[in-house]
Protein backbone atom coordinates (compact mmCIF):
# COMPACT_ATOMS: atom_id res chain seq x y z
CA UNK A 1 0.00 0.00 0.00
CA UNK A 2 2.83 2.37 0.87
CA UNK A 3 4.50 1.65 -2.50
CA UNK A 4 1.24 2.37 -4.37
CA UNK A 5 0.77 5.74 -2.61
CA UNK A 6 4.35 6.68 -3.38
CA UNK A 7 3.89 5.64 -7.02
CA UNK A 8 0.71 7.72 -7.35
CA UNK A 9 2.46 10.69 -5.82
CA UNK A 10 5.37 10.31 -8.26
CA UNK A 11 3.00 10.07 -11.25
CA UNK A 12 1.06 13.13 -10.06
CA UNK A 13 4.28 15.11 -9.65
CA UNK A 14 5.47 14.07 -13.10
CA UNK A 15 2.15 15.10 -14.68
CA UNK A 16 2.25 18.44 -12.90
CA UNK A 17 5.83 19.04 -14.01
CA UNK A 18 4.95 18.12 -17.60
CA UNK A 19 1.95 20.45 -17.57
CA UNK A 20 4.01 23.30 -16.19
CA UNK A 21 6.82 22.80 -18.65
CA UNK A 22 4.43 22.73 -21.58
CA UNK A 23 2.77 26.00 -20.57
CA UNK A 24 5.63 27.82 -18.90
CA UNK A 25 8.36 26.13 -20.88
CA UNK A 26 11.59 27.44 -19.40
CA UNK A 27 13.74 27.82 -22.48
CA UNK A 28 10.96 26.75 -24.85
CA UNK A 29 10.67 30.26 -26.32
CA UNK A 30 13.59 30.60 -28.75
CA UNK A 31 13.65 34.37 -28.12
CA UNK A 32 14.10 33.97 -24.37
CA UNK A 33 12.08 34.97 -21.34
CA UNK A 34 10.72 38.35 -22.26
CA UNK A 35 7.62 39.87 -23.69
CA UNK A 36 7.71 41.56 -27.08
CA UNK A 37 5.76 43.47 -29.67
CA UNK A 38 6.37 44.66 -33.24
CA UNK A 39 5.67 48.36 -33.78
CA UNK A 40 5.30 50.02 -37.19
CA UNK A 41 6.59 53.60 -37.26
CA UNK A 42 9.07 55.73 -39.14
CA UNK A 43 9.48 58.04 -36.12
CA UNK A 44 12.09 56.52 -33.80
CA UNK A 45 12.00 59.60 -31.54
CA UNK A 46 8.26 59.14 -30.99
CA UNK A 47 8.88 55.47 -30.17
CA UNK A 48 11.61 56.28 -27.62
CA UNK A 49 9.60 59.08 -25.99
CA UNK A 50 6.49 56.88 -25.78
CA UNK A 51 8.42 54.04 -24.14
CA UNK A 52 9.72 56.42 -21.46
CA UNK A 53 6.28 58.00 -20.94
CA UNK A 54 4.39 54.70 -20.56
CA UNK A 55 6.95 53.21 -18.17
CA UNK A 56 6.84 56.39 -16.07
CA UNK A 57 3.04 56.16 -15.95
CA UNK A 58 3.54 52.65 -14.53
CA UNK A 59 5.71 53.87 -11.66
CA UNK A 60 9.17 53.35 -13.17
CA UNK A 61 12.03 55.82 -13.33
CA UNK A 62 14.16 55.92 -16.46
CA UNK A 63 17.64 55.01 -15.25
CA UNK A 64 19.71 54.63 -18.46
CA UNK A 65 19.67 54.51 -22.23
CA UNK A 66 22.08 52.61 -24.46
CA UNK A 67 22.37 52.21 -28.22
CA UNK A 68 19.35 49.89 -28.48
CA UNK A 69 18.23 49.52 -24.87
CA UNK A 70 16.61 51.47 -22.06
CA UNK A 71 16.53 50.54 -18.39
CA UNK A 72 13.71 51.39 -16.01
CA UNK A 73 13.54 50.82 -12.27
CA UNK A 74 10.99 50.94 -9.47
CA UNK A 75 10.81 49.80 -5.88
CA UNK A 76 8.94 46.55 -5.46
CA UNK A 77 5.77 46.29 -3.43
CA UNK A 78 5.50 44.49 -0.10
CA UNK A 79 4.40 41.39 -1.99
CA UNK A 80 7.43 41.60 -4.29
CA UNK A 81 9.66 41.92 -1.25
CA UNK A 82 7.99 38.94 0.44
CA UNK A 83 8.18 36.69 -2.62
CA UNK A 84 11.53 37.70 -4.10
CA UNK A 85 13.44 39.31 -1.24
CA UNK A 86 15.89 37.78 1.15
CA UNK A 87 14.43 37.55 4.66
CA UNK A 88 17.86 38.16 6.16
CA UNK A 89 18.31 41.38 4.14
CA UNK A 90 16.66 44.69 5.07
CA UNK A 91 17.46 46.34 1.72
CA UNK A 92 14.48 47.01 -0.57
CA UNK A 93 13.69 44.91 -3.62
CA UNK A 94 13.66 46.68 -6.99
CA UNK A 95 12.07 45.69 -10.27
CA UNK A 96 14.33 46.52 -13.21
CA UNK A 97 12.89 46.39 -16.73
CA UNK A 98 15.30 46.35 -19.67
CA UNK A 99 13.66 47.37 -22.94
CA UNK A 100 15.42 46.61 -26.22
CA UNK A 101 14.39 48.37 -29.42
CA UNK A 102 15.59 46.46 -32.47
CA UNK A 103 14.95 47.91 -35.95
CA UNK A 104 13.80 45.46 -38.60
CA UNK A 105 15.97 46.42 -41.54
CA UNK A 106 14.23 47.23 -44.79
CA UNK A 107 10.98 48.26 -43.08
CA UNK A 108 9.51 50.88 -40.77
CA UNK A 109 9.10 48.33 -38.01
CA UNK A 110 10.78 47.80 -34.65
CA UNK A 111 10.87 44.69 -32.48
CA UNK A 112 10.53 45.91 -28.87
CA UNK A 113 11.27 43.50 -26.01
CA UNK A 114 11.09 43.83 -22.24
CA UNK A 115 13.03 41.67 -19.79
CA UNK A 116 12.29 42.25 -16.09
CA UNK A 117 14.59 41.26 -13.25
CA UNK A 118 14.28 41.51 -9.49
CA UNK A 119 17.29 43.09 -7.76
CA UNK A 120 18.25 43.50 -4.13
CA UNK A 121 21.44 44.97 -2.74
CA UNK A 122 23.28 42.45 -0.59
CA UNK A 123 25.80 43.43 2.09
CA UNK A 124 28.18 40.59 1.32
CA UNK A 125 27.77 39.81 -2.37
CA UNK A 126 26.83 43.07 -4.11
CA UNK A 127 23.49 42.96 -5.92
CA UNK A 128 21.52 39.74 -6.18
CA UNK A 129 19.48 39.41 -9.34
CA UNK A 130 16.60 37.04 -10.03
CA UNK A 131 14.89 36.32 -13.34
CA UNK A 132 11.25 35.37 -12.83
CA UNK A 133 10.05 33.02 -15.58
CA UNK A 134 6.50 34.26 -16.11
CA UNK A 135 6.89 37.83 -14.93
CA UNK A 136 8.15 39.13 -18.28
CA UNK A 137 5.35 37.65 -20.29
CA UNK A 138 2.47 38.35 -17.95
CA UNK A 139 3.31 41.60 -16.21
CA UNK A 140 4.71 43.64 -19.07
CA UNK A 141 2.79 42.67 -22.20
CA UNK A 142 0.13 45.26 -21.36
CA UNK A 143 2.78 47.99 -21.12
CA UNK A 144 4.22 47.09 -24.53
CA UNK A 145 0.73 46.86 -26.06
CA UNK A 146 -0.01 50.40 -24.78
CA UNK A 147 3.26 51.66 -26.30
CA UNK A 148 2.35 50.08 -29.64
CA UNK A 149 -1.16 51.55 -29.58
CA UNK A 150 0.11 55.08 -28.91
CA UNK A 151 2.98 54.99 -31.40
CA UNK A 152 0.91 53.57 -34.23
CA UNK A 153 -1.72 56.28 -33.57
CA UNK A 154 1.08 58.86 -33.67
CA UNK A 155 0.78 60.16 -30.11
CA UNK A 156 2.99 59.95 -27.03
Amino acid sequence: MKFRSLSLLAVAAACLAAACSSTVGVGSDPLGDFTSVNIKTSDSALLGNTIVEVFRENGFTHSSTGAVSMTFRKMGSGTTDLVWGNNMNDNPVYIVATVNVIPKYGSNEYHVTCTPTIQQQNRSFGTSEKHPVLMGRIGYQGILDEIKKRVEKGQA
